[in-house]
């Protein structure tokens, strides 16, 4: 079953890197071009991904069953810190709602100030998912699950 939920993970990782590409793909700072509005217009849910299978969404649905939300690591950070209220600001936070829209379920932040304990949290799968795994080999191999 462990290798299920990092392929699912996997899969969701990958939608993630699928919206931030998206998102990010813009002629100038701020404005979107008329190509990538219309290739995300219609996008309100993992469901709605262009190429997304019948099979990936079967197993979206499952694991999103099965939880009642999903955590979402990250360093401290100016893509994610503590306004003064307590809240939390920067585009982290902007990308856990649109993640929690997609998929309908919320995607709850988890602050960390030191690297080796969020990456004990993913490993340990007390944290779902983290903005700060850059790629590389050796990460390719432990986390990567190609089907």
């Amino acid at each position: 079953m462990k290798a299920y939920t990092k392929k699912i993970v996997t899969l969701l990782l990958l939608f993630s890197v699928v919206v931030c590409f998206f998102s990010g793909c813009s002629e100038q700072p701020g404005k979107s071009s008329d190509d990538t509005k219309a290739k995300m217009r219609g996008v309100t849910s993992f469901r709605d991904i262009p190429g997304i299978s019948a099979e990936e969404i079967a197993a979206i649905e499952n694991l999103i069953s099965k939880r009642d939300s999903f955590s979402f690591g990250s360093m401290h950070t100016t893509e994610m810190f503590r306004q003064p209220d307590g809240t939390y600001a920067g585009f982290t936070v902007m990308f856990s709602e649109l993640l929690s829209g997609l998929f309908g379920v919320p995607f709850i932040l988890r602050e960390y100030v030191d690297w080796t304990v969020m990456k004990d949290d993913i490993d340990s799968l007390h944290t779902d998912f983290a903005s700060e795994f850059t790629p590389t080999p050796e990460r390719r191999q432990i986390y990567l699950v190609v089907p």
